[in-house]
């Protein structure tokens, strides 16, 4: 596939799925049948017989009826990166003679416990179940943006705690400044023009919200010292500054 760069002449026939029809190993399923002596919830009839498509199928066909493929950005699992985006691309540039998106960008797995959560075994956490222990779901989108998205990430409540602790520290850190006179202070105003710099280099780089957010936290406690020894600040360029930033991060400062 395009995404994979896998080796079709290495690959071994029947390891994942059975051969059954395939004219190619590799060929994928458009449509398939009904057991004969079972009704599925989910089937209908057609040319061939009575079905259901294949998932990649699905996928290309609410791609272009229901999202208005292509795309700009693709996104989806590292589980997708072998199998599945290949045969939507393979399916969606056959029918329509064009890419399916520019740009596609596969996250790598939350995991619990160094295991990958998973429903069928039992080993995930719902998002209820962070309510219920007091969190909010922005202090769980601060602990993903903590870890980038093609590292797996490791849950524990206890990190948790630590990335809510750490969201508190940026709010409260806005809280102070709100509460400061707008006035001067020409060293800070180099900083910010580097900040903003240096956070847009960062998230350009594929996405790396880690390194956007240390940039993020050194200026914090640069200002809060200059703060601590009665210095002036820029607050209103300071505010103007977060909230774009905001506009990427999406913790609704």
């Amino acid at each position: 596939g395009k995404l994979s760069t896998l080796d079709t002449d290495q690959l071994q026939e029947g390891a994942r799925v059975s051969v059954g029809e395939k004219k190619n190993p590799t060929d994928f399923a458009l449509w398939k049948f009904s057991p004969a002596d079972k009704q599925r919830d989910m089937e209908w009839d057609s040319p061939w017989g009575k079905g259901f498509p294949g998932w990649h199928t699905e996928c290309v066909v609410m791609s272009n009826a229901l999202l208005h493929a292509p795309f700009d950005i693709h996104t989806g699992g590292k589980d997708h990166l072998a199998t599945h985006h290949p045969n939507e691309i393979a399916q969606f540039e056959a029918l329509h003679s064009q890419p399916l998106a520019r740009y596609w960008l596969h996250s790598y797995f939350l995991t619990l416990k160094d295991e990958k959560m998973s429903k069928s075994a039992g080993t995930f956490v719902i998002l209820p179940d962070l309510l219920e222990a007091g969190f909010s779901p922005l202090d769980f989108r601060f602990f993903c943006l903590q870890g980038h998205y093609r590292s797996d990430l490791s849950f524990s409540y206890p990190i948790l705690t630590q990335s809510a602790r750490t969201l508190a520290r940026l709010r409260a850190f806005l809280r102070r400044v709100h509460t400061q006179t707008n006035r001067k202070n020409p060293d800070i105003m180099p900083q910010l023009k580097k900040l903003q710099k240096d956070f847009r280099n960062a998230v350009n780089h594929d996405l790396d919200t880690p390194q956007a957010l240390a940039k993020i936290f050194d200026f914090i406690h640069d200002v809060n010292k200059r703060l601590d020894a009665g210095e002036d600040i820029p607050q209103r360029h300071i505010e103007k500054m977060f909230m774009r930033f905001d506009r990427v991060l999406g913790l609704h400062l």
